[in-house]
């Protein structure tokens, strides 16, 4: 059954709180050993504090600052535990401000989702909701362009302004904002305070 809001808590405090110690940054989307982080340069994992779990949700405390190399590009953070070495626990997608559930029609090869409110060109990531598979056709850690973009609803293309993905099976799934940043000399990627957040409220 679904956790409760007590459950949650639970599972964030002394639990995955404690666990992430340290962020990195991603030239791309990692796979689950925390593949593409960045190097060289003065780029260093940042540790990290957390807050208090409220309804499900903890966020990051106080501010963050990472050194990026020249010519970088930034597409996710990373959750470790240790400032080298140690285990991968998961990643964000840099920018991912918005995101929600959809139900995928493979007739249309459209994704529905009340009020998206994404514009064309936009892109997004794609995962399974809960223990359900993505809809034929969709891969986690691809980063999709959003094409047919209308008030409630949406298709994913592989380029910008593409054709939309067939479908091959309908179901749900959750979508996800990323806006990557690529730095042409060396600078700083700075996280400001509750800037990142772990949200158990699927579970």
């Amino acid at each position: 059954m679904p956790l409760t809001d007590l459950g949650r808590a639970a599972a964030l405090s002394g639990g995955l709180t404690d666990a992430i110690t340290h962020i990195s940054l991603h030239s791309a989307i990692p796979n689950d050993a925390g593949s593409n982080e960045l190097s060289g340069g003065s780029y260093a994992r940042q540790a990290v504090t957390w807050g208090a779990p409220a309804a499900g949700v903890v966020d990051s405390s106080g501010q963050m600052t990472h050194e990026v190399p020249g010519g970088a590009t930034v597409a996710a953070y990373g959750y470790w535990t240790a400032p080298t070495g140690g285990s991968f626990l998961g990643w964000a997608p840099l920018n991912g401000v918005r995101h929600a559930v959809a139900t995928a029609d493979a007739t249309g090869n459209t994704l529905t989702s009340a009020g998206h409110g994404l514009a064309a060109g936009a892109r997004v990531l794609v995962y399974g909701l809960m223990d359900e598979a993505l809809p034929g056709g969709l891969a986690e850690g691809t980063v999709y362009y959003v094409v047919g973009s209308t008030t409630n609803g949406f298709q994913l293309a592989a380029t910008s302004g593409g054709s939309a993905i067939d479908l091959t099976s309908g179901g749900h799934l959750w979508w996800q904002t990323v806006v990557p940043e690529t730095y042409g000399s060396a600078g700083q990627l700075i996280t400001a305070d509750g800037g990142l957040t772990l949200d158990m409220t699927a579970l």
